[in-house]
């Protein structure tokens, strides 16, 4: 059973407030929308940050962390709205990875993640990532969210 919180929560909302994850995980900067089956977040590339090195650049885990993380952010907004504490969730595979284009540049990322097939405790959901200018990735996750 979740316990009840009562917090003020808006649009866009710091990830901070929607996730456990902390620096130098917390790689996702704010949710900035969620409606209906849709949520978008935003996330900054840092050329210091843990999921770049200097010859390869942004590693590909990078790209599913912060789909997951927006994922996250979305389900613990909603727990939020409800007066619940956010449970809790894991990636438990990827059905498909495509990589479109790689940033020309450390740039603000804008993520995109649709519920596509609700399985009970498991949830299939498209993501993409884009940079200001193109669309960087799409993917598909399967996450496992406890039941509140």
């Amino acid at each position: 059973m979740s316990s009840k919180v009562q917090t003020d929560i808006s649009l866009p909302c710091p990830a901070e407030k929607l996730l456990v994850h902390r620096t130098p995980m917390l790689l996702i900067k704010e949710l900035t929308a969620r409606e209906n089956n849709r949520a978008e977040a935003l996330a900054s590339i840092s050329d210091a940050g843990i999921c770049t090195t200097s010859d390869q650049g942004i590693l590909p885990e990078y790209y599913i962390e912060i789909m997951a993380q927006t994922i996250a952010a979305a389900f613990g907004y909603d727990a939020l709205i409800n007066n619940e504490s956010p449970t809790e969730g894991y990636i438990v595979g990827i059905d498909k990875f495509s990589l479109i284009n790689l940033p020309t540049k450390w740039d603000e990322l804008h993520i995109h993640v649709q519920l596509e097939h609700d399985l009970g405790t498991v949830k299939v959901m498209a993501g993409e990532v884009f940079s200001s200018t193109e669309q960087l990735i799409a993917a598909e996750l399967k996450v496992w969210k406890k039941e509140s």
